[in-house]
């Protein structure tokens, strides 16, 4: 290891209490100062549609006339140029629709909004790392006269100081979290503790909770409706389990031909993995193209890439490797499986709510597996988990108070500005 970067780390470990009382004490100072405004303006960074998790807070905070919302859109690093187009576009589709305003960015020229120029008090960001967002000018680091929150986009399922002892954890004003799960997950490993937290629900569940509509290409005779969704991490990049994507690619395609009389899958990769199949040596951009066009032309089979509350709620069961899809589809109370190896990697990590929604899951190690899991579990009904699933959903899912999160949420906000 580099010496110089050594020293370096050395000292910013040794500087790290200093740093966090700093960061309380502006907290405290910053939040006295916008208590005495008349007017408090605060921005949601949006940066595509699966982690927008701010809607209905948005909506909310508009019904208090002291509130100034803004909505600035804003890339992801880890996005390529075209998918961050794509991304963008189909949020200001979805803003249009709804009649929403919003501060534009130009990915062709890598220029966004200039956030201070409105002054912001309050911002809320869409994930709490340090380079999430393409754009510097954007980054929380250079806003230490605002408040710093956040709303995760998915359920706190793993434990570890990755997931709550990041800087922008610590220098946060508040972390509006789902459970005390959570709560007790950042008094462990969190540098603050607890003190900036609030156990408000998950955002998500204020989405599930409304009435749906259907999304599903429309079938001659009516079919088990279900939904696959691969997560993007196809790499062995140490920090994260493998999919099983490239295992059971072609298997999932097989399986919803044969099965054409009776199942439909709808394709909802997670927003990253194209762009990781484009840099895999057996896939390549125009595989990669090919494939995820099957699914869209599929006459039992669909590719969704945007919301998707609508197409959990009209679903039968999923089919998944991901962290946060495994507690959002607790929401539905429908049969799920997930495809992994070795289940031991996720207990290992995973939180005490964590542990007990994995096992509220059917686990597929290969397409066998999963074709028993359509056929027994899906197509026959023999949900042997059904029950699990339900106590998990009430216990642990809906928000506190009797309250949507948003309401939660704002009550906090409002306490916090009383004069």
């Amino acid at each position: 290891m580099n010496l110089h970067f050594l020293k370096g780390l050395v000292m910013w470990y040794l500087h790290r209490p200093h740093r966090i009382r700093k960061y309380i004490r502006n907290n405290e100072k910053n939040e006295e100062r916008i208590r005495r405004k008349e007017k408090i303006t605060v921005v949601f960074f949006a940066s595509n549609i699966s982690m927008w998790r701010y809607q209905n807070l948005y909506e909310e905070m508009r019904k208090y006339p002291r509130y100034e919302s803004h909505i600035v859109l804003s890339p992801m690093k880890s996005y390529t140029k075209e998918q961050n187009r794509l991304a963008l576009d189909a949020l200001k589709k979805m803003f249009d629709e709804r009649h929403i305003p919003y501060h534009d960015f130009d990915t062709e020229r890598n220029i966004g909004f200039d956030v201070k120029m409105i002054e912001p008090d309050i911002l809320f960001y869409p994930q709490p790392y340090i380079t999430v967002m393409t754009y510097e000018k954007h980054r929380y680091y250079h806003f230490d006269n605002c408040l710093l929150a956040y709303y995760p986009y998915g359920f706190s399922l793993r434990r570890g100081s990755c997931y709550y002892d990041e800087d922008f954890h610590n220098r946060a004003w508040k972390r509006f979290y789902e459970n005390e799960y959570t709560r007790q997950d950042c008094k462990k490993f969190s540098a603050v503790g607890d003190r900036n937290v609030e156990i408000v629900g998950h955002a998500v569940a204020d989405v599930f909770m409304k009435s749906h509509k259907d999304v599903w290409k429309k079938q001659i005779q009516k079919k088990k409706r279900i939904i696959w969704a691969p997560h993007f991490t196809i790499f062995n990049d140490g920090w994260s389990q493998n999919t099983m994507f490239l295992e059971i690619a072609d298997s999932m395609l097989r399986i919803a031909d044969e099965e054409k009389e009776r199942i439909q899958i709808a394709f909802k990769p997670h927003p990253r993995l194209k762009s990781e199949l484009y840099k895999h040596p057996d896939w390549g951009k125009e595989r990669t193209d090919k494939y995820y066009s099957k699914w869209e032309e599929m006459t039992n089979g669909q590719l969704e890439q945007g919301e998707y509350a609508d197409l959990f709620m009209t679903s039968d069961a999923m089919i998944h490797d991901s962290g946060s899809f495994a507690a959002e589809y607790m929401f539905t109370g429908k049969p799920v499986m997930y495809t992994i190896k070795d289940m031991s990697v996720l207990y290992k990590e995973a939180n005490g709510l964590g542990k007990e929604i994995y096992e509220c899951h059917y686990i597929g190690k290969d397409g066998n597996d999963i074709r028993s899991f359509i056929t027994d579990t899906v197509i026959k009904g023999d949900d042997k988990l059904k029950e699990r699933r339900e106590c998990i959903r009430n216990k642990y899912m809906l928000p506190p108070n009797g309250k949507t999160t948003a309401e939660n949420t704002m009550d906090i906000i409002n306490d916090c500005f009383k004069r």
